[in-house]
């Protein structure tokens, strides 16, 4: 099976049977998109500055690690 990365750690999370040894060290790089209305030129500044500086804290790979990465039990409060 050939697909995103996000999807490909989900998966991995979700069934034990998975492997995807390229999660971490992907061959290609994806971007996500953030839809909104034309011409909201402020919204779409703030959007980019907040994201930004996620990916630079390190925030997105930590969020990423904890809800896509992991199996539903390794959430946190999980029953």
């Amino acid at each position: 099976m050939i697909t995103e990365i996000l999807e490909a750690g989900y998966y991995v999370g979700q069934d034990e049977r998975l492997a995807a040894p390229l999660l971490h060290e992907p061959f290609t790089h994806g971007e996500l998109g953030v839809l909104m209305t034309k011409g909201s030129e402020a919204l779409l500044n703030y959007v980019n500055s907040f994201l930004a500086d996620e990916k630079a804290s390190g925030r997105i790979d930590e969020l990423a690690e904890t809800f896509i990465y992991l199996s539903p039990d390794s959430l946190p409060n999980a029953a």
